[in-house]
């Protein structure tokens, strides 16, 4: 099933709510478990003062309220010093107190000893919960061998890694489990005129701490559900208010059609729905602009159409010149009054017609397949130096010289070896119909760090300046009047141009009318 927007935002509100309630919740739980830690450690810290007199208090501290009961024995007995020499669980067993490890020594000069671990099984269930209070929260003061030293009771300490870090000079405090009960332990090091004579530890049990910290999280556990639920109806109307402007909104946005995209959308306030508002209004803007541009687009397709109109006239023109010499010539040997002498000049009249039609022809499939984006056929490595030598030619028949200007070793471009030699052969091919016989053509080759540019410069005629923007056109010719074997079809530039774009590569033209024309190729240098 597929939910609604408002839904959704419902849900989505609810989930981030409660994700953030349980978050604050659990957050609030550990700062409270930490702050009560704290607490505890800190009446920990000024039991172990006052036990070796640096704070004021009873011999070994206050005890705290405590049940009622039997303190803890002193002679023999169950619970007497004979029991209490027991020591505790918190470390593994070891040596007994009578061991050589448990006789008080003097402070050790070099690095502490290691201290030997509490001995002893577990002592016997207390008849009283005072007692087993009591036990717990009586400070223990060691001596560097490990047990205590006061009342005759030799104990070992509650944990006996903290007793090895107070021995250097560490005070740390921690959670040990006595009995499955944590009890907190604080241990200090007991200095005397700068020297560490001997150990502190208190300890304190941690059962109504826990008790307390679990009510709470028993409380919140049981309110989290309701609390989801009323943050669930809240969210679903206040997204329910939030989302009655875009209803409003979308009823306005039906109101404009096609040819009501004048109107705009009423906005109220500057929040994100005034926002969408101002985004939809901008946006009829810019579908009234597209209207209006819809005209100057139909302008531009009809200037189309007229050009592809024109150039299916001149290539129609420039067909029907070589069909009608052909037509003509073709009419005249089928006469027969004309001698084998005539007939062999209207037959090679027909000869030349059908290679300018056959010329023209591959001409305009070439530019077809260059709109068709096809127009190279096959790649390779063409050494330019070696592709503009062929055309290099004394001046003869009328026609001026045509010069190389290359450097010595090869440049190489990478491309259709027929494309690149037509269009250059096009650019050399107007240079010479266009300069005197005594003129100068020129083939200049050079390159730089990316490209190769090849420039064919002559000193004739020139072109008109007006005419400049319009010599890569097809079928544009400068002198219109001019006939097709004086001035050609009109495609050669063109041809130059869609090779250039095709081969990655651009190419300009420059002239001045009586004084010449430089026309550079560019193309990319293949490294």
């Amino acid at each position: 099933m597929k939910l609604t927007l408002r839904a959704r935002l419902t849900l989505l509100n609810t989930l981030v709510l409660g994700a953030v309630m349980c978050g604050f919740g659990l957050a609030l739980f550990y700062s409270l478990q930490s702050s009560l830690l704290r607490s505890v450690d800190e009446g920990l810290r000024e039991r172990a003062l006052a036990s070796v007199g640096l704070r004021p208090g009873p011999p070994f501290g206050p005890m705290g309220n405590l049940p009622e009961g039997r303190g803890i024995p002193q002679g023999p007995g169950p619970m007497g010093p004979g029991r209490l020499r027991q020591g505790m669980p918190s470390d593994p067993p070891g040596p007994a107190p009578n061991s050589q490890e448990a006789t008080p020594s003097q402070p050790p000069q070099g690095e502490p000893r290691l201290v030997p671990p509490e001995a002893g099984p577990m002592p016997p269930p207390f008849e009283f919960e005072g007692d087993r209070l009591r036990f717990i929260r009586r400070p223990r003061l060691l001596g560097l061998d490990g047990f205590t030293i006061l009342d005759g009771v030799r104990m070992g300490p509650w944990s006996a890694t903290a007793f090895s870090q107070s021995l250097q000079g560490q005070t740390v405090s921690g959670t040990i489990s006595w009995q499955n009960e944590p009890v907190r332990v604080y241990s200090m090091p007991h200095v005397v005129d700068g020297r560490i004579v001997g150990v502190v530890q208190v300890a304190r049990e941690l059962s109504d701490i826990d008790q307390l910290w679990g009510g709470h999280l028993r409380a919140f556990l049981a309110l989290l559900p309701l609390g989801l639920v009323v943050v669930g109806f809240g969210a679903w109307f206040l997204t329910s208010r939030a989302l009655r402007p875009v209803g409003e909104l979308a009823r306005a946005a039906e109101r404009i059609g096609q040819h009501e995209l004048s109107e705009r959308i009423p906005v109220t306030g500057d929040d994100e729905l005034g926002n969408l508002a101002n985004t939809f209004n901008r946006m009829l803007e810019r579908l009234e602009t597209a209207f209006s541009e819809q005209k100057s687009a139909f302008a531009k397709l009809e200037e189309q159409y007229e050009l592809q109109r024109r150039f299916t006239a001149d290539a129609s023109h420039e067909l029907r010149t070589p069909l009608t010499r052909i037509k003509v010539s073709a009419s005249s040997a089928l006469g027969g009054t004309e001698g084998e002498s005539d007939l062999k000049r209207a037959l090679e009249i027909v000869d030349r017609s059908a290679d300018d039609m056959d010329r023209l022809i591959r001409r305009l499939l070439l530019l077809a397949r260059s709109d068709a984006g096809q127009l190279i056929q096959g790649s390779q490595d063409v050494d330019l130096v070696d592709l503009c030598a062929e055309f290099q030619k004394p001046a003869a028949d009328g026609e001026p010289a045509v010069q190389i200007d290359a450097p010595e070793g090869p440049l190489f471009v990478f491309g259709d070896p027929d494309l690149l030699s037509r269009a250059i052969g096009n650019l050399v091919e107007n240079a010479v119909r266009h300069t005197p016989s005594s003129g100068h053509v020129t083939l200049r080759l050079a390159s730089d760090s990316d490209e190769v540019r090849v420039t064919v410069e002559d000193d004739g005629e020139g072109i008109p300046p007006e005419a400049l923007p319009h010599v890569f056109e097809r079928f544009f010719r400068v002198d219109s009047a001019r006939s097709r074997s004086e001035g050609g079809a009109g495609l050669g530039l063109a041809i130059v141009k869609s090779v250039a774009q095709a081969h990655g590569g651009s190419v300009a033209i420059d002239s001045e009318l009586g004084k010449g024309t430089k026309v550079t190729l560019r193309l990319p240098q293949k490294r």
